[in-house]
């Protein structure tokens, strides 16, 4: 039976968590790299494991990058270089702008980027959700959400690029989420922004990495340097007193559909639910990672955008987080010794509407941050969707802090 079902017309659905309470340091706020061989980093070996000079973070690096003699160099002869440090705005909530800055000569790239990524080796143009590259022939590109959205597209070459090394500077402004670009001291003039509705409607960028990524078309000469140095990661500024607001996207999810079991459905663009009663039910799975959270949380909201009118979703903690979105089927979905509690239940959420159910959900989360899963069901016999993190519109967690 239904019971008290709240109707609002804006554009998403959300479930608010329970405030809570808990332990967090703050995180260093300068991260920094130059690149100089040590006896314990000598020139050649890889960058992946190794510890950065200021900082203490560990880059998650591709099997082509290396340290050279004061810089990047590659160890293969791959097209793409790709390396990443943790870099998470919860770890730094007395700041509003994560900025990330490099020394670059592009002339041996096609081109060499560096920016605010979900995923730690994954490729700029699909998982950087801001960033800006520097072309061998001196133009800048800066975009967002891959290559969805495009920044800014500089003349050849870019105001203030000079021959050689450059230094790109990325600047993001959670507050306002407003991003600067400076080349060389030179501000670029981005003509959108992920705050105005023209530019990227509907986005906030969600990274928990920073980082590098040079191309090369046909691929790098073997023990080409990068040409890469200096690189460096701050937050920076004081967030304004307030509550403000961190995001976190479900990182994978995927549908399992009773009547095909073997089958994965985890590239969908759309997820489901429905009654497994008369054979053809569907479940939605959800994962999470989230660090360990400070202790000044004020609330938290789960916001998912509906594909079609859900008349009722149950929202349930799984126990099981070893499952992926590329091999989930219902056959696997609930292995044993794995169990279900229900979170709370969500009514009548039209795609045009919004409704706002309360729970004590505190509970439900990660005490010391990693990894968790929620899955969404339902007891109606028809086929009720969501869009998935495929689409650019996943279901994301928004964790509100108090000053």
């Amino acid at each position: 039976m239904k019971s008290h079902p709240l109707r609002r017309a804006l554009t998403s659905a959300c479930l608010l968590l329970a405030a809570l309470a808990l332990p967090r340091a703050l995180e260093a706020q300068v991260i920094s790299d130059t690149f100089t061989p040590t006896a314990s980093r000598p020139s050649g070996s890889a960058l992946n494991g190794q510890t950065t000079e200021v900082g203490g973070k560990v880059w998650a690096a591709l099997g082509g990058v290396g340290l050279g003699s004061g810089g990047v160099t590659n160890l293969n002869t791959v097209e793409s270089q790709i390396a990443t440090i943790p870099f998470e705005p919860l770890d730094y909530f007395t700041k509003r702008s994560s900025v990330v800055e490099a020394d670059i000569d592009p002339a041996g790239s096609s081109w060499v980027g560096i920016g605010f990524t979900r995923t730690p080796k994954g490729p700029f143009w699909s998982d950087a959700q801001v960033w800006a590259y520097l072309w061998s022939d001196g133009r800048v590109l800066v975009r967002a959400n891959g290559t969805q959205f495009l920044l800014y597209a500089s003349p050849i070459p870019a105001p203030g690029y000079v021959s050689g090394k450059n230094h790109l500077r990325l600047e993001y402004d959670r507050i306002s989420r407003f991003v600067t670009v400076t080349l060389n001291g030179t501000s670029l003039p981005l003509t959108h922004q992920p705050g105005a509705p023209w530019g990227m409607p509907g986005f906030t960028p969600q990274y928990f990495y920073a980082g590098v990524h040079a191309f090369k078309n046909g691929g790098y000469a073997a023990a080409q340097t990068l040409a890469l140095d200096n690189f460096k990661v701050s937050a920076e500024g004081t967030a304004p007193a307030g509550i403000q607001s961190y995001y976190v996207n479900a990182f994978e999810d995927a549908t399992v559909v009773q009547d095909q079991p073997a089958q994965n459905f985890g590239s969908d663009t759309r997820l489901g639910v429905r009654d497994s009663v008369t054979g053809f039910g569907r479940r939605t799975y959800l994962k999470f990672r989230l660090p360990p959270l400070p202790a000044n949380i004020y609330d938290a909201i789960l916001w998912i955008q509906p594909a079609s009118y859900l008349t009722h979703v149950d929202v349930y903690k799984l126990s099981n987080v070893t499952w992926s979105e590329s091999t989930l089927t219902w056959n696997n979905h609930l292995p044993a010794g794995a169990t279900y509690s229900r979170i709370v239940t969500l009514y009548d959420v039209h795609p045009s509407g919004y409704l706002f159910g309360q729970g004590l959900l505190s509970s439900y989360l990660p005490t010391g941050g990693g990894e968790f899963t929620w899955a969404l069901a339902s007891t109606e016999d028809s086929v009720e969707e969501l869009y998935s993190r495929e689409t650019g519109y996943p279901v994301w967690l928004e964790v509100k802090l108090t000053p």
